[in-house]
C-alpha cells in the first residue's frame, strides 16, 4: 500500500499520503470541526489500545511456542 502503484491515495507514495493528510489535519482545526481528545477520553484510548497490544502480543506467544513444540517433537 502507498507504493506509488495503483490509483487514489493508497496508490500514492507515502510522503504524499502524510502530506496531504497534515493539510487536512491542520486544516480541521482551523475550522474547529477537528475532535480532540479530553484527558478522560485519552486515557480511555490508551488503556484499550494497551489492552489490544497485549492480547496481540500473548497470542503471538503462544503460537510461536506451539509451533516451536510440533517441530521439537518427534
Amino acid at each position: 500500500m502507498g507504493e506509488g502503484n495503483g490509483r487514489g491515495f493508497a496508490g500514492m507514495p507515502p510522503e504524499k499520503q502524510r502530506l496531504i493528510a497534515s493539510m487536512g489535519g491542520r486544516r480541521a482545526h482551523e475550522l474547529g470541526v477537528a475532535h480532540t481528545f479530553t484527558t478522560d477520553e485519552a486515557r480511555k484510548a490508551g488503556r484499550k489500545g494497551g489492552k489490544t497490544s497485549r492480547r496481540k502480543s500473548i497470542t503471538t506467544q503462544n503460537i510461536s511456542l506451539e509451533l516451536n513444540n510440533s517441530l521439537t517433537e518427534p
